[in-house]
């Protein structure tokens, strides 16, 4: 299963409109929104869940709390920069989320939900855009392909749950390298017109558009994080225990 999720920060309604109608979207995807993009949802199909900014200046559960009046339905929950804690993960579970997609795992092929003890399912991330063009900065790989086609392959062929998070500014600019989206962000978010600012080589769009074509080739929909969680969880069960909840000490050593 492949799951396409975009967290769409420094865009406004007009630039996601515009993004929208020019990007090829094979099913239905997930929207961590910064602002509440219900159009989305109302005239799109797509699925929408909160993207706050949680910070150390800023009142979490205030956050929390605002996040929860504008999309009072929603059932997944990221947060920007991937901020999460057992605390958090308590807080949103009381506040009605099911779903929590914060855990980063970049490149794994043996990716599935899990339950987490406090009640939400984490579906963890298989592929990050900014992840990935960024991770020549960290030099913690040793020699690394940006952009590896074989991302696509492992997705497309393998089991699981792949989820990809995607940003609809790095797709509009044709990101290809965290220096670039420095430069040309402050023009994007001026209102530039982004066929000014595309990166002319192969970034993330293009990484993008390939991807959408490989599914296309087998036949494959991107599916919310609901709808993939509930077709795992048919298939496979709650296995979120390695000893079964309930049992006493005896039963288990029996």
């Amino acid at each position: 299963m492949i799951c396409l999720t975009f967290d769409t920060d420094h865009m406004s309604e007009a630039r996601m409109r515009t993004w929208l109608a020019g990007c090829r979207m094979p099913g239905r995807a997930t929207f961590f929104c910064t602002e509440p993009f219900h159009f989305l949802a109302d005239e799109a199909g797509h699925e929408i869940a909160p993207h706050p900014f949680l910070d150390d200046r800023s009142n979490w559960d205030e956050e929390l709390a605002k996040w929860r009046a504008h999309l009072p339905e929603a059932k997944c929950w990221r947060a920007h920069s991937l901020v999460f804690s057992q605390l958090l993960g308590v807080k949103i579970g009381k506040l009605g989320y099911t779903i929590a997609s914060t855990v980063d795992v970049f490149g794994r092929p043996d990716i599935s939900p899990f339950l987490v003890p406090w009640g939400v399912w984490q579906m963890p991330i298989f592929y990050m855009d900014n992840n990935d063009f960024n991770r020549p900065e960290f030099g913690t790989l040793g020699e690394y392909r940006v952009f590896d086609p074989r991302f696509i392959e492992m997705a497309v062929n393998g089991s699981g749950v792949h989820v990809f998070d995607f940003h609809p500014i790095h797709y509009e600019l044709n990101t290809p390298s965290y220096a670039y989206y420095v430069e040309k962000k402050p023009a994007f978010k001026a209102g530039a017109p982004v066929e000014t600012l595309r990166y002319g080589g192969y970034g993330t769009r293009n990484f993008f558009d390939d991807l959408v074509r490989a599914m296309d080739a087998e036949g494959q929909a991107s599916m919310t994080l609901p709808a993939a969680l509930d077709s795992w969880r048919r298939q496979h069960g709650d296995l979120s225990y390695a000893v079964p909840v309930g049992k006493s000490d005896r039963e288990h050593s029996a």
